[in-house]
């Protein structure tokens, strides 16, 4: 049949709603629009792939929980979830980053009670940000200040661009100057050293003009440089130094390097302070994890990985990702976001293993089928509103587009808790 409409009629119009965020990686951009198209689905208005693939996967979103591969009633999953947590002595919690601050304390206690182990990740990186930040500190800038101030953005190390899409045009890069070195750890662990302590000469002496470096080339340090500096990165310090505001990149998911070496890069960010103005962004595109990492810190002086139910706890003697290869665990609650989230590692045990599995899923997961429960929960910035802590680590309040019945973290860690009134509670959702 053919549509005698108006053209204008035949095809509604996209219908423009507030501005609002999208929380398809830790950038957390509050500067984008919705839209809704002509099946009535909402839209993301962006140039950023993330951000569009994050709001397409929302429509396509598995409701009801599983027991088994079979689909269960949420008293059922839950019931069901009590009993595993009854009879398990190791369990295992990763992946806190998908959740709101409020529901990552909430599920801090909750494995505290049952004397689990926690991690921040589904991935379960080492990450040596946080003891870098309690033996350095850090000098550090919002992502607002660096886009107002910054002249030259210095990206250090390995740096994935795709992860997070927009950032160079958070950050205003038309008006700056943008490096990246990416180097060998030994290399770059010699360069830092080698600058620093040209910085503690130029302190002394005053910074030298370009044409007098040569002579400062005999500095005799740096096993990787034949026992002087050459002459591109004294004159690549010399330009660092001369700019009136430099902010360091540090990529957090993509870093291998030791504790030492982090370490060490915060410290000469901060010398570098003596001679202009010099602050360090570490970045991570995992959501919520630099929120986690907090929170966890906050709740029990640790940062990333713990057990409850060894002593010391300290995440530096303590592996959640060992435990899990090894098998010491008999029980994993995993909490996924994302399709590609993995939440067993490739070098570790099958999933098919005998360990079941508890699996908390903001997105359409194939595990979901195939693990011993699945539940599913409100997808952070899209069915739950809540804070978050963005990568620049300041935290920032996340709408969400529109409410969905689905099982509410709270209610999930009440009812696993075996809290009497678990039940109206869900009943309430």
């Amino acid at each position: 049949m053919v549509d005698k409409r108006p053209e204008h009629e035949a095809q509604p119009p996209l219908q423009p709603l507030p501005m609002t965020s999208c929380s398809g990686c830790a950038l957390y951009c509050d500067d984008v629009l919705f839209e809704i198209d002509p099946t009535h689905n909402p839209r993301l208005i962006t140039d950023c792939q993330r951000g569009q693939n994050w709001a397409i996967a929302q429509q396509r979103r598995m409701r009801t929980a599983h027991i088994q591969g079979r689909a269960a009633s949420g008293e059922s999953a839950l019931a069901h979830g009590l009993s595993l947590m009854r009879r398990s002595s190791h369990p295992q919690l990763i992946g806190l980053n998908h959740l709101t601050l409020a529901d990552q304390q909430l599920a801090i206690n909750w494995i505290q009670q049952w004397r689990g182990s926690v991690d921040i990740d589904v991935q379960q990186i080492q990450s040596s940000h946080q003891l870098a930040l309690s033996i350095v500190g850090r000098v550090t800038a919002t992502i607002g200040q660096i886009a107002d101030n910054a002249d030259l953005v210095v990206v250090w190390g390995e740096y994935n661009e795709a992860k997070i899409p927009r950032l160079k045009q958070r950050l205003d890069m038309p008006s700056k100057t943008w490096w990246h070195f990416d180097l060998p750890a030994t290399d770059a662990a010699d360069l830092i050293q080698w600058w620093r302590i040209v910085v503690k000469q130029w302190k002394k002496t005053g910074v030298p003009d370009p044409l007098e470096l040569k002579s400062q080339r005999v500095l005799e340090f740096g096993k990787s440089w034949g026992g002087q500096l050459p002459i591109v990165w004294l004159t690549t310090l010399h330009q660092i130094v001369s700019s009136g505001y430099v902010a360091w990149l540090y990529d957090l998911d993509e870093q291998q390097t030791s504790s030492a070496a982090t370490v060490a890069f915060y410290r000469w960010v901060r010398e570098l302070n003596d001679l202009t103005r010099a602050v360090c962004l570490p970045l991570s595109a995992n959501h919520n994890s630099l929120g986690a990492e907090n929170v966890l810190a906050w709740t029990t002086g640790f940062s990333r990985s713990l057990n409850f139910n060894i002593e010391p706890r300290s995440g530096q003697t303590f592996s959640a990702r060992r435990q899990l290869e090894s098998g010491d665990i008999d029980l994993l609650i995993a909490v996924v976001g994302e399709a590609k989230d993995c939440y067993w590692p490739t070098t570790g045990r099958h999933p098919e293993s005998s360990i079941p599995v508890i699996l908390l899923h903001a997105c359409d997961h194939d595990a979901a089928r195939q693990v011993e429960l699945a539940i599913p929960i409100p997808q952070l910035g899209w069915d739950v509103s809540g804070d978050v802590c963005r990568l620049d680590e300041w935290v920032v309040y996340r709408p969400a587009w529109k409410a969905n019945e689905f099982f509410w973290p709270k209610h999930i860690f009440a009812g696993l808790s075996g809290q009497p009134d678990w039940e109206s509670r869900l009943n309430s959702v």
